[in-house]
């Protein structure tokens, strides 16, 4: 099971996305997939100034995919007025996203997704319960693909130096980032210096739509994703302590490679 939380710092809410291996991975679209419903759904409305904090993993928070989008919620769905991502220093941090997990008792029984999920519920009660969204496949998209063609594909600088990133609704053509977090910000064009000037170029060229329009990626996956073959097997071993039948079946039937 994986799960991906985003904790507001300013109420407590806290959100955790959770989902089987067969539904996703723990990569960029993934986690642009969880932000874009985090921020369409779940964030006040009145909220156009956010301030993102997030650890170093660059297979999953500090790459130019999730760049691209935090880019594209500013510009071109205009969600946003403007963001800044914050990389705290590796192994001096402890977010509220990690005491979050540290409230979760991963000693009690768990056989099933299911139980993953009313875990997760029941482990916090003050502020406020966790809010627990099931993740299918119609949630999670092909962010990848689909911003190549709103920013450049490879930025021109190099993002394990960053401590922070942002973007703003003045700049549509730039990104601002420093490698400190009180030195200097540098300013690096990301779009196609041709595109200026000509307010609907600037979108991608599938998503030139009326004011207040904006289009989404496909699904990812249409289809459950396999595991691995000595994983499965392990499972199988394991099934046989199941106390609920449907849940043993449920493991047998998983699709392996």
């Amino acid at each position: 099971m994986y799960s991906f939380n985003i904790h507001v710092l300013a109420t407590g809410y806290s959100v955790f996305y959770a989902y089987p291996e067969i539904i996703g991975h723990k990569r960029p679209n993934e986690v642009c997939s969880f932000l874009f419903d985090f921020l369409m759904n779940h964030l006040n409305p009145e909220i156009t100034d956010l301030h993102i904090f997030c650890n170093f993993v660059g297979g999953q928070n500090k790459n130019f995919t999730v760049f691209r989008f935090l880019h594209y919620m500013v510009h071109y769905v205009k969600r946003l007025t403007s963001v800044t991502m914050i990389f705290p220093i590796r192994r001096h941090s402890y977010m509220e996203c990690d005491k979050n997990m540290g409230l979760i008792n991963l000693r009690i029984r768990m056989e099933s997704p299911d139980d993953w999920y009313k875990l997760i519920r029941s482990s916090r009660v003050q502020p406020s319960p966790f809010v627990v969204v099931e993740i299918n496949q119609t949630i999670i998209r092909n962010w990848s693909a689909f911003l190549t063609d709103a920013v450049s594909k490879k930025f021109p600088f190099k993002t394990q130096p960053i401590r922070k990133i942002a973007f703003s609704k003045d700049h549509p053509r730039l990104v601002h980032h420093r490698s400190t977090y009180h030195g200097h910000w540098e300013t690096t064009p990301i779009t196609s210096a041709k595109k200026r000037g000509n307010a609907k170029s600037t979108a991608p060229s599938h998503a030139i739509l009326d004011k207040g329009e904006f289009e989404l990626p496909l699904q990812n996956h249409q289809e459950y994703l396999p595991i691995k073959n000595n994983k499965y097997h392990h499972i199988l071993k394991l099934r046989r302590f199941c106390t609920n039948p449907a849940t043993a079946d449920f493991l047998k039937n998983l699709s392996h490679q």
